[in-house]
């Protein structure tokens, strides 16, 4: 995450996000279920009379200095929170290893105590290393990204590739 809110994008990245955004528009359009998605999203987010018909055009209008300043507002990775969702016993010994406070909750939304679960949280040997494909539901799109992770003694590290960086 902090990767993508430093890093600027390059002319290349640009070009085939642009590419990919503008090419399945007239795709995504032609259903109704599609045409109805992007009038509520213009609806929702009060966006002008024209936006279907100038969607393309504004795509191409985006430069790498406006992709850096939407991410630098609005990628925040210590205010991130990850959610997942499973059996906590099997998930826990993997996910205390991404964060410092972790929160429980059954089913029905209610809090759990973390105490419950003291044995699962103690140190386990598990190997995390390995590659995933991913999709990331993202405001409606479905972005496919790549996540590879090593372990070398107790520490990890990964890194995350999508097409948008």
């Amino acid at each position: 995450m902090n990767r993508i809110r430093d890093a600027q994008v390059s002319e290349e990245e640009l070009r085939d996000v642009k590419n990919y955004l503008t090419g399945v528009f007239p795709i995504s359009a032609e259903t109704q279920e599609g045409l109805t998605g992007f009038i509520v999203q213009q609806q929702i987010y009060n966006l002008p009379d024209d936006y279907l018909q100038t969607y393309r055009d504004e795509i191409n209008k985006i430069t790498i200095e406006d992709v850096e300043a939407a991410a630098k507002k609005y990628v925040q990775p210590e205010q991130m929170a990850i959610v997942i969702v499973g059996d906590a016993e099997e998930i826990l010994p993997q996910a205390r290893e991404y964060a410092d406070n972790v929160e429980i909750f059954d089913t029905e939304g209610i809090s759990q105590d973390i105490a419950n679960y003291k044995k699962t949280m103690e140190a386990a040997t598990i190997d995390l290393t390995g590659n995933w494909d991913l999709t990331i539901d993202f405001q409606g799109q479905q972005i496919p990204v790549s996540l590879t992770l090593e372990q070398t003694d107790g520490t990890i590290s990964g890194r995350l590739e999508s097409m948008l960086r």
